[in-house]
């Protein structure tokens, strides 16, 4: 018996199964970006206090909303075209990769420096290598306007 044949089911290749994870992470990507667009949506309609009320009945602190709109507003990041070549499932991640502005990000993407395989610390090493060569000046989070700000 091959392993193939010991998972029987839909997927009984190792083909089939490396395209059903690949889509399982893709939509987690999606769900990090919808989650981000839903929590921007609801900070902007509901009534002044209300938002930090809401992130507490989702169990949701301030800081992680505030990284889940960062990466649900940046261009890049919500580009359908790039979502294969983006670290999966770590919302961190993909904010840390938030910290880059588009063109850097487009070019680490295409230069193959942000990779689906990525793990935070290899995130964290590309967006440190942009402030070492001097083009954004700190690798401080940005802050989001205080319209933005959760409390």
């Amino acid at each position: 018996m091959t392993s193939e044949s010991a998972n029987a089911g839909t997927f009984e290749t190792v083909d089939g199964w490396v395209t059903r994870i690949r889509s399982e992470m893709l939509s987690t990507i999606g769900s990090i970006i919808k989650v981000g667009h839903t929590l921007v949506e609801c900070k902007e309609s509901v009534d002044h206090g209300q938002f930090g009320l809401v992130l507490g009945e989702v169990n949701l602190k301030p800081r992680a909303a505030q990284m889940f709109m960062a990466v649900a507003r940046h261009p890049v990041l919500i580009n359908a075209d790039n979502v294969t070549y983006l670290p999966s499932g770590d919302y961190r991640s993909l904010y840390e990769l938030s910290r880059l502005e588009p063109p850097e990000l487009d070019a680490a993407i295409a230069e193959g420096r942000v990779r689906s395989d990525m793990t935070r610390a290899d995130v964290r090493a590309v967006v440190a290598r942009r402030a070492q060569r001097g083009l954004s000046g700190t690798t401080r989070p940005k802050l989001l306007p205080a319209s933005l700000n959760p409390l």
